[in-house]
């Protein structure tokens, strides 16, 4: 279960301007799972000077950088994480996140993010971190500048809250009395979303299914969908002897594993050795925002294949299969569509 706080840390993050320059408004709060940011000891860089060489002690320096991140575990709510789906996945101006107004009231409005750019102004956050010292009272304040989220992954379970874990880089950490303590403001508390163990009203509550052109031929009872964005993370240094910004150093790989079942072994053999794309689809309602549009979430990746061998017909016939599977991107050969798609209707006006 989320919270607010555990007993150690509290967070709150904001969007920057620049790549590790502090966030102007750090008032939103971030209720999570699970986390582990952190700023250890400064470490010393290799300043270049051989085994035997002889340099004066006026022309050495010593550089040194401070390795912080970790990862942050959240339900995803109706609310609140548009924020992090841009940054997990990339945005575009003008072209992603999408941000339609559905109207209504109160109104309703449909976020779609797909990948885009990761890196430039307005592609970073501050993510700053209330911990317990022991000699002062209360939370004080540990501000990592220049976040990005490195990977990801989304999970789902049939009768359980769907949850993202996302791993966190950070240029540099600021504590003391430099930063102070935000106050963290948190969206309205609402259930997460969640795959529903019984599936007899898909259409409200929601569903997790392979389809072949349109048509499912499997129901998925568990999944995890996980990317790894490339992002070159050595230690780049700019003249300020901090880390410069991370870009892209390849295209990104999405994949996973799903625990599936076929509606026959027909529709099996066809998804793992027939010549169509096959589409996952997962998705999730939640409460009516006004007149007939619901809070949702909808993940689509338009064309999944299995490297693996095809599982065994016996068991296919009999109980779910677990099964790897890889997004086919593009430039792989896929669909040309983008590799992933989120959909986020919420009552959010921006991310």
């Amino acid at each position: 279960m989320s919270a607010d706080h555990g007993l150690t840390a509290q967070l709150t993050v904001g969007e920057e301007a620049s790549y590790g320059s502090r966030a102007a408004d750090l008032s939103r709060g971030v209720r999570f799972v699970s986390e582990s940011l952190r700023a250890p000891a400064d470490r010393d860089l290799d300043v270049g000077v051989s085994v035997g060489e002889y340099t004066s002690a006026d022309a050495q320096r010593a550089l040194r950088r401070r390795l912080s991140g970790g990862h942050i575990a959240i339900e995803i709510g109706p609310r609140g994480c548009g924020l992090f789906f841009k940054h997990m996945l990339g945005s575009e101006p003008d072209a992603s996140p999408q941000n339609d107004a559905l109207g209504g009231e109160p109104a309703a409005y449909r976020q779609i993010h797909v990948p885009a750019t990761l890196s430039g102004p307005g592609h970073s956050l501050t993510i700053q971190k209330g911990i317990v010292d022991a000699e002062t009272p209360g939370l004080q304040p540990m501000d990592l500048l220049g976040c990005k989220v490195t990977a990801w992954q989304l999970d789902f379970a049939q009768g359980r809250p769907a949850t993202a874990v996302m791993q966190v880089d950070a240029r540099t950490v600021e504590t003391g009395d430099a930063p102070s303590l935000a106050i963290p403001q948190y969206p309205d508390t609402a259930a997460p979303f969640t795959l529903p163990a019984d599936s007899s009203d898909p259409d409200v509550q929601g569903s997790a299914e392979l389809l072949i052109d349109g048509v499912a031929v499997a129901t998925i009872a568990a999944g995890r969908i996980s990317c790894d964005n490339v992002l070159g993370l050595a230690a780049e240094l700019d003249v300020d002897g901090l880390l410069s910004e991370p870009e892209p150093k390849g295209d990104r790989a999405i994949y996973g594993q799903l625990v599936a079942r076929f509606s026959t072994v027909s529709d099996m053999l066809q998804a793992h050795l027939g010549d169509r794309s096959v589409t996952l689809r997962l998705r999730c309602t939640g409460r009516i925002i006004s007149s007939d549009v619901r809070e949702s979430l909808e993940v689509t990746i338009p064309d999944v294949r299995f490297p693996r061998d095809t599982p065994p017909l016996a068991a296919a016939e009999d109980s779910p299969v677990t099964i790897p599977f890889l997004a086919l991107r593009a430039s792989d050969g896929g669909t040309g569509e983008p590799a992933i798609r989120v959909e986020y209707v919420t009552a959010d006006a921006t991310c």
